[in-house]
């Protein structure tokens, strides 16, 4: 009776051994060629590549500024969709100035403001007494006491000091900016490229972007699925060893329908990556969509999916990541 007993229990671990090897996810092979290198944009902002076939592709996202960006062009995740005072805080209208100073948000401005003039008076990096300052910027901006030629032996610094309250202000993420790059509204993106783009460098077509996915190894069957995850080719894209450099990385994005749906207007950071194409989808006479490429760390696929291009006044323009591409004929 042991002996049987012993020799079913063998061929139950064989089974489960054969059933669990079954389901080993398969991995995907990477495409064999795939060439590195770098290249500048016309700010001079420095880019990993990587040539895939006739395709050469960004491996990072486009951080380029724009010379008149604003937050309906690009932003980083988070950032404050504040356009009436933005505009207050770089303009040279005092008395709008000295009114929003008074509001709520004002007062919080110059908190913030305030501490960093008094540390950087204590550091040393000001020989203009805090206090005289703290007690100006009230009334006038950094900028516009600079114009009018007060405190210009701490020009710099002062200029420093503003332009972090302001970015403070508005949460601008200089962090997020340097590794994930600008999100970009889909005109912000058509001008970012055409400004600052390297040379040969655009904003990939839908078929460019199939093409990659040809090169990934895609079944040609499933390119042209619309809001669902098509194969299992993403995790080349993502970083780790099982990508090929193109280093995806998940820096969520201002998605039109999740946005409305959370009722936050970023979402997925940490979870998704989302890249334009140059392509719309016609869905009217007076309205058109455009083509996103997601990525997510739940799913090995890529989500070939639609985006309004602009929704009501007043809050973030849906706004994704950006890789460029060159195509060698």
């Amino acid at each position: 009776m042991r002996k049987i007993q012993y020799v079913c229990c063998l061929i139950g671990v064989f089974f489960t051994l054969w059933a669990c090897q079954d389901d080993e996810p398969a991995v995907t092979p990477k495409p064999e060629g795939i060439i590195y290198g770098i290249v500048m944009d016309k700010a001079g902002n420095v880019y990993k590549t990587l040539t895939i076939g006739r395709q050469t592709w960004l491996a990072e996202n486009f951080r380029y500024r724009l010379e008149d960006g604003d937050a309906t062009a690009q932003v980083t995740y988070g950032e404050s969709y504040s356009q009436a005072n933005k505009a207050v805080l770089e303009g040279n209208d005092m008395n709008a100035y000295r009114s929003f100073c008074g509001n709520w948000y004002g007062q919080e401005f110059l908190l913030y403001l305030r501490e960093q003039l008094f540390a950087a008076y204590e550091e040393g990096r000001l020989v203009t007494a805090a206090s005289t300052l703290s007690g100006r910027v009230s009334s006038f901006s950094i900028p516009y006491l600079l114009d009018n030629n007060q405190y210009t032996v701490d020009k710099d610094e002062l200029l420093l000091i503003w332009d972090d309250a302001v970015n403070h202000y508005l949460k601008v993420d200089k962090a997020y900016l340097e590794q994930y790059g600008y999100l970009y509204s889909h005109e912000g993106a058509l001008r970012a490229v055409q400004e600052g783009a390297p040379e040969g460098y655009h904003l990939p077509t839908d078929a460019e972007w199939m093409m990659l996915e040809r090169q990934l190894g895609m079944n040609p069957e499933e390119l042209e699925g619309l809001e669902n995850w098509r194969g299992t080719v993403g995790d080349l894209l993502k970083p780790g060893e099982q990508g090929i450099g193109f280093d995806a990385l998940y820096g969520g994005a201002a998605v039109y329908a999740l946005s409305m749906q959370n009722n936050s207007r970023y979402v997925n950071k940490g979870e998704g990556a989302y890249f334009w194409s140059s392509d719309e989808v016609v869905v009217s006479d007076s309205l058109s969509n455009g083509i996103v490429r997601n990525l997510s760390c739940y799913h090995a696929g890529i989500r070939r999916m639609t985006t309004r291009l602009v929704n009501t006044e007043g809050t973030i323009r849906p706004s994704y990541s950006v890789r460029l591409v060159k195509v060698e004929n």
